[in-house]
């Protein structure tokens, strides 16, 4: 092998191993940037990270389906009431607590009450 090939092949190896490392590292250079923005209570930096209407559809859907999974086949229609209350409160809750400032307080370890009884302008003052 000459000079020239064992340089091209090292160039290669080495740049493979550099896209290698990137992908590793992507996802926790990324956690990292979001920990920081959470530390720091930026609520617009915060939003960039996560899309808020989706994760709450997310949320919302997947609960509704454990809870349509619970009350099959019952005919109790006290079920079907409890149900459809628990989907109510579950969407006011979910409105409530999955917000920029919301992600930020539970991060942070504050009481997740005092976000659903403060209204989302109290929070930003």
């Amino acid at each position: 092998m000459s000079s020239g090939n064992k340089s091209g092949t090292v160039v290669l190896f080495t740049l493979m191993a550099v896209i290698c490392g990137w992908f590793y590292a992507t996802p926790y250079i990324a956690l990292y940037q979001f920990r920081k923005v959470v530390e720091a209570r930026d609520t617009v930096a915060i939003s960039k990270h996560i899309n808020f209407p989706a994760l709450r559809e997310s949320l919302k859907s997947g609960l509704a389906s454990e809870s349509g999974k619970q009350s099959a086949g019952d005919s109790n229609p006290l079920k079907a009431l409890k149900s459809a209350l628990a989907g109510a409160v579950t969407d006011q809750m979910l409105e409530s607590l999955v917000t920029p400032e919301g992600i930020a307080a539970m991060m942070n370890g504050e009481m997740v009450l005092w976000i659903v009884i403060k209204p989302p302008e109290a929070l930003a003052a």
